[in-house]
């Protein structure tokens, strides 16, 4: 269905749904966000992607002869947000997808007038237990620095724990187009991943052709306000947090993102910039 300044897509097809994710992508000009299920891998159904403005070389080997592209680098990806649920009154629940068969109702919407993405689901497990999803996205045009994203759960009829894991992951590859998947799609390299005293997750690396230093900046808060456990890898961090949940009570994380690079003006370290 659309109208003059929204598209909404009413259910879920696997088969369209990369279509649905390329057309419903936000960007402000300088950088943009695929509009992808934050809560579901990279696959042959799925494609997170962020980009801005930062190509550089790659070599494709075709009848043994090495011939010149420029991809468009995938930037470390801020999206990554899984969650799953921990009933009072049964074993844990799988992880949530619109692929998950417990899914019962999916619409997508984007309003173009406001450039606000929204995703809504909804989950009934074997048990009947019952789990509203409203996911919010949005890519800021007043400061093309900044991206934001607010998931909220609602339960109908029982009461339990939602786990979240809110991920910055710089373990990404330019992988997205079937036909160009001979190319070297590694393009970023020395990978520094960390959480700061006051939890923000920071996370620096560089192109690794054309040097271009990347900082990414991601604060994660949630309602009610808990303290996540955290890991961190080399090239990701990993922030979870458990969140009670009942009929009367929902649960909030909200992500806002920074992304700086070696290219902005004035110059400056990307990484604290971003922070």
């Amino acid at each position: 269905m659309n109208t003059s300044w929204t598209w909404a897509f009413n259910d879920y097809d696997p088969k369209k749904e990369r279509l649905v994710e390329a057309l419903c992508a936000l960007g402000n000009g300088r950088f943009a966000t695929r509009g992808a299920a934050s809560e579901a891998g990279a696959d042959t159904i799925h494609y997170r992607n962020v980009c801005g403005r930062l190509l550089q070389p790659a070599l494709l080997k075709i009848a043994g002869k090495s011939v010149a592209n420029e991809d468009l680098v995938n930037l470390p990806d801020w999206l990554r947000l899984r969650y799953r649920c921990l009933p009072d009154d049964g074993p844990t629940g799988a992880w949530l997808t619109p692929d998950d068969p417990s899914l019962r109702h999916h619409k997508t919407s984007l309003d173009l007038r406001g450039g606000v993405l929204t995703r809504r689901m909804h989950f009934q497990d074997g048990n009947g237990r019952r789990l509203g999803i409203t996911h919010t996205r949005l890519v800021h045009m007043g400061d093309p620095y900044l991206a934001a994203q607010r998931t909220t759960f609602r339960a109908y009829g029982w009461s339990g724990t939602i786990e979240a894991e809110a991920v910055l992951d710089g373990n990404v590859t330019n992988a997205g187009v079937v036909r160009y998947r001979d190319l070297d799609g590694h393009h970023l390299t020395g990978h520094r991943a960390g959480v700061g005293a006051d939890g923000v997750a920071w996370l620096s690396c560089r192109t690794s052709v054309s040097r271009i230093g990347i900082g990414v900046a991601v604060r994660t808060m949630s309602r009610p306000i808990v303290a996540p456990a955290m890991s961190c890898t080399q090239a990701a961090t990993t922030q979870t947090f458990r969140l009670p949940i009942s009929r009367n009570r929902s649960a909030t994380v909200a992500k806002s993102a920074a992304l700086y690079t070696s290219l902005d003006r004035p110059q400056g370290d990307p990484l604290s910039r971003a922070v």
